[in-house]
């Protein structure tokens, strides 16, 4: 049986959530349960991977489609919406929080139109919506991966 791709938000790129998933990422079960694709910022990543000294060697592509899922590396869907050299660490930004929304955006695009990956022209940077559809969206969110 195929494993099913299991896209996860990074959150906000100045908090932990990085590092829990660099570290939940090298987990055999995880890997055995899943294909997972950290839905972020490459660059956030890299970094957090380094900070956990995790095993795993970065992946970064603009569309699922392109995921290699090989062994020893994260899968990272790379919305490159980051300066790492200019966030504010470990304190609350407007520049995080935007991007930390750009990345459920990305991840919930799909079940509003009941296909996985998103296309390009779904990113972002091309598309807006209000926050209110995306939580109406996210009621929704798994039904492509039922279709």
């Amino acid at each position: 049986m195929k494993r099913p791709v299991l896209g996860v938000t990074m959150g906000d790129p100045a908090g932990v959530g990085p590092e829990i998933i660099a570290r939940a990422a090298a987990e055999p079960a995880v890997r055995a349960a899943c294909r997972p694709v950290v839905i972020g910022a490459a660059a956030t990543m890299r970094e957090a991977v380094a900070l956990v000294g995790g095993p795993q060697a970065l992946h970064a592509v603009s569309r699922v489609a392109d995921c290699r899922w090989a062994e020893g590396t994260m899968e990272v869907l790379d919305l490159g919406n980051v300066d790492m050299a200019t966030l504010p660490r470990c304190e609350v930004s407007a520049a995080a929080g935007r991007a930390a929304y750009e990345y459920i955006e990305r991840a919930v695009a799909p079940s509003t139109r009941r296909r996985w990956p998103p296309p390009a022209s779904s990113t972002p940077a091309t598309r807006r919506s209000s926050p209110s559809s995306a939580i109406r969206a996210t009621s929704r969110c798994c039904s492509w991966a039922r279709s």
